[in-house]
């Protein structure tokens, strides 16, 4: 009697990251479009992975694409729409050709970005942006140096629920790394939004600008 053979172990999705967290790996928000980034780690034993797919309003998973044994990341653009929710799983490809049982599944849903990004000078540099659609929970806005890529700041902001337009005053909260921006030096910063349920959220696009 042979002995029945035995299976790889599942690829492991990366669960979403706190919106405090340094690292931004995991199942996330991206700045640059309208997309979910999933992320896997590797595995030695696995040559390939197939990941899946399903929206809320659908009743089963379906393949949404194929990769090879150096991918880990892959960002999900294909008919993504706000206020869904998309369920993503995995199956990994061994030595023999045998595909894994599936990994845990995760979910993300995507809310709208915050828009209309601007900066304005007086006895401290104040950040403005626009956000509509809903009451998130929370805004984070982050800031960087754009020449060494260091967060400077990451604060987190209450919606107002007053108006479309929100802005704090530069290091309001006292958690900059530095008391002022520096003259000349490039900066860039966004808004991070953390909608009204688990694993929501955006992320605006990146607003540069130099302190004059």
């Amino acid at each position: 009697v042979n002995d029945p053979q035995v299976l790889a172990h599942p690829p492991i999705l990366i669960a979403s990251p706190a919106e405090t967290d340094l690292s931004e790996a995991g199942i996330d928000a991206i700045p640059e479009n309208d997309a979910i980034q999933i992320q896997w780690e590797l595995s030695a034993d696995l040559k390939g992975y197939k990941l899946y797919r399903r929206a809320q309003n659908e009743d089963d998973f379906s393949v949404l694409r194929t990769f090879n044994e150096t991918d880990s990341l892959f960002y999900d653009s294909q008919n993504i729409t706000y206020n869904t929710r998309y369920f993503y799983c995995m199956e990994g490809k061994d030595k023999n050709n045998n595909w894994t049982e599936p990994s845990d599944t995760l979910d993300y849903m995507l809310v709208v970005k915050a828009f209309n990004l601007y900066q304005t000078a007086g006895d401290k540099i104040t950040f403005h942006w626009q956000f509509h659609d809903f009451s998130p929970e929370m805004y984070f806005l982050k800031l960087y140096d754009e020449s060494t890529d260091d967060l400077l700041w990451m604060s987190e902001v209450q919606p107002s629920y007053t108006t479309l337009e929100e802005n704090v005053e530069y290091n309001w909260d006292g958690r900059a790394t530095k008391q002022a921006l520096e003259q000349n030096r490039f900066y860039r910063w966004r808004i991070d939004v953390k909608g009204p349920d688990r694993n929501s959220g955006s992320e605006s696009n990146w607003q540069r600008f130099t302190v004059e």
